[in-house]
């Protein structure tokens, strides 16, 4: 049955560079917006590396969401993702939308897709624990309109409410599993140091720790130490690497982003194979747990730990993370075919 007071149809309007200022402040205030949707992260690409197609949905002249996108050329198939060039995507909204206007901003974007003369729309919703407040009238519409769900990821997340409010290193640590009360204090007593460093060159350090550590795997970092160092200037607060040190040698660490006012998200853990045996990861990831508390966070969110959509399942990784007393967040990969 179709609704009896539908919301009237938005204006959508393409976003230009004009709109950065407003579109980040309204990504700040949003409640399901995070770093990877502010025109400030998107903009360390390359300008000729996407086409961007960003959207910005408003009502009686003023701005209810904004939509990260970009249109690219999948074998032939023109699509409008949301964003090539970010680990999350989708409608983002400054207050719980309701249902009926959740169902016109789903409805508006499939017209704008078809207008544009894409045969797709895709994107990725980032984990609910990065919401302020649930958005699931989004969800809901998506499917009402059509969208499936292609693919689901699993993500391990730490929940930090459940450490109080100053918690001890020991409060922390006996919330991880045995094995990794051992490890975590064995590289306690080893003699290396782990601490949040904003130096640029600590950070090139551990670039490399990590390319020599996913070299072995046939694999590179995501970012080059360009764009990770880039990245790290336009958000000096809330990228942060914990480096592990042995002598004043980086042999571990972490590099997260804080991507919302609720969470961080861990985007490398890194570890050089000579250096393991001292559990500088162990070490690393309490003082992230530590930084997390610090600023008032609610999760830390360690990544996913599949491949291939969620297909292929890297169990030792699995175990690891949830040895710190990580539990499971899905994040799941929307699709429409027009």
């Amino acid at each position: 049955m179709e609704p009896q007071n539908l919301t009237a149809k938005m204006t959508v309007k393409p976003f230009e560079e004009s709109d950065s200022l407003i579109w980040d402040e309204f990504v700040d205030r949003s409640i399901n917006g995070t770093i990877f949707h502010k025109k400030k992260f998107l903009g360390y690409h390359p300008t000729a590396r996407f086409i961007d197609s960003s959207l910005m949905f408003f009502s009686k002249n003023t701005l209810k969401a904004v939509f990260p996108a970009a249109i690219i050329d999948d074998h032939g198939v023109k699509v409008l993702k949301s964003h090539p060039g970010s680990s999350f995507g989708c409608i983002v909204v400054d207050t719980p939308p309701g249902v009926l206007e959740a169902n016109q901003m789903a409805a508006d974007l499939i017209e704008y897709a078809t207008k544009e003369g894409c045969s797709r729309i895709e994107f990725r919703i980032a984990p609910k624990i990065y919401n302020i407040y649930p958005t699931d009238e989004l969800d809901f519409a998506f499917r009402l309109n059509g969208f499936e769900v292609r693919a689901v990821e699993l993500a391990t997340c730490v929940p930090l409410e459940k450490f109080g409010s100053s918690p001890t290193e020991e409060d922390i640590i006996k919330t991880f599993n045995e094995a990794c009360r051992r490890s975590t204090r064995k590289a306690l007593s080893s003699g290396v140091d782990a601490r949040i460093t904003q130096e640029e060159a600590h950070f090139s350090a551990f670039w490399d720790v990590l390319a020599e550590n996913l070299l072995k795997h046939g694999a590179k970092p995501t970012h080059t130490k360009k764009e990770l160092l880039d990245l790290k200037k336009r958000f000096p607060d809330d990228v942060q690497l914990v480096g592990v040190f042995d002598s004043g040698e980086i042999i571990a660490g972490i590099v997260t982003f804080v991507v919302n006012r609720n969470a961080a998200h861990v985007f490398y853990f890194g570890s050089l194979y000579a250096h393991q045996e001292k559990r500088g990861l162990n070490l690393a990831v309490l003082r992230l747990l530590e930084f997390g508390v610090s600023r008032k966070l609610k999760f830390v969110n360690f990544g996913i730990s599949t491949e291939h959509g969620g297909t292929v399942v890297n169990w030792g990784l699995f175990r690891f993370k949830e040895s710190f007393g990580g539990h499971g967040a899905v994040r799941a990969y929307w699709v429409k075919e027009l």
